[in-house]
């Protein structure tokens, strides 16, 4: 019993630190509830904090987006992407396109196609980003593609993958949830602070070595639920990792 309200403290506690860290530096980028009123003062220290709370739906005045990118790409065989606030999905499609929706300029997504690589940057400012910061990416890849690597990194955003085919997928979110669907691959490593992993292997799970675990929350393995922790191993070199701190791992 004292083991158990010990890791509900230390939960709300890393939940806390996480949040104001996160929202120091991106404002109002948690979603629908942001926090107003923090700033930094010119020497760098946090300034006066004020909490004003209101939630946003998009169907709020002003919340639509105003800037937008619709490009087709050259052939790619591997993504980099590097985002500081940016719900992003990797998806089948039709042809090699990136997609995005954003709405202040200083969110907007740089990318590039070098050597086969699909690179995909935004502006690091320093201080906190005040206001609702909102961030779109869609990338599609046609059907029967298959890519060697996604090194994905992303602050503050849910990142889904669907339905296509890469060697090896790593996925790192601060706050935020990851979500794969129907990928077929042979090594994923998944990892966030504060966000559910679910990963769907369309019924493969079984040719995985698999370890997962969370520090705050529950494991589910082929709808088996277990602690915090789950380990086995097959034989072959095809494995899945895949840790949150805080947030549910499920992988079916």
């Amino acid at each position: 019993m004292k083991k158990t309200i010990f890791f509900i403290i230390l939960g709300v506690v890393t939940v806390g630190c996480i949040i104001f860290g996160t929202v120091k530096h991106v404002g109002g980028g948690l979603g629908p509830l942001h926090l107003m009123g923090i700033y930094e003062s010119d020497d760098g220290e946090a300034g006066d904090v004020n909490f004003d709370f209101h939630w946003k739906y998009d169907n709020e005045e002003g919340s639509d987006s105003e800037f937008s990118i619709n490009q087709i790409l050259e052939k790619f065989s591997s993504i980099k992407i590097d985002g500081t606030i940016m719900d992003l999905s990797i998806e089948e499609g039709t042809q090699f396109k990136i997609e995005s929706k954003f709405n202040k300029a200083q969110l907007r997504p740089s990318y590039s196609v070098k050597n086969g690589v699909l690179e995909i940057t935004q502006q690091k400012k320093k201080g906190p980003r005040t206001g609702s910061n909102t961030c779109k990416v869609v990338i599609t890849i046609p059907s029967g593609t298959d890519l060697s690597r996604l090194n994905i990194n992303v602050n503050v955003g849910d990142v889904k993958i669907r339905e296509l085919t890469a060697k090896e997928i790593n996925a790192t979110v601060n706050v935020g949830e990851i979500n794969i669907r129907k990928a077929d691959f042979d090594e994923l490593s998944a990892e966030t602070n504060v966000g559910e992993i679910d990963i769907d292997t369309d019924g493969k799970f079984g040719e995985y070595s698999i370890n997962v675990s969370t520090d705050v929350g529950e494991v589910s393995v082929d709808h088996q639920k277990f602690k915090r922790h789950y380990n086995s191993h097959v034989s072959g070199s095809k494995k899945i990792t895949a840790n949150t701190n805080v947030g549910e791992v499920s992988v079916r």
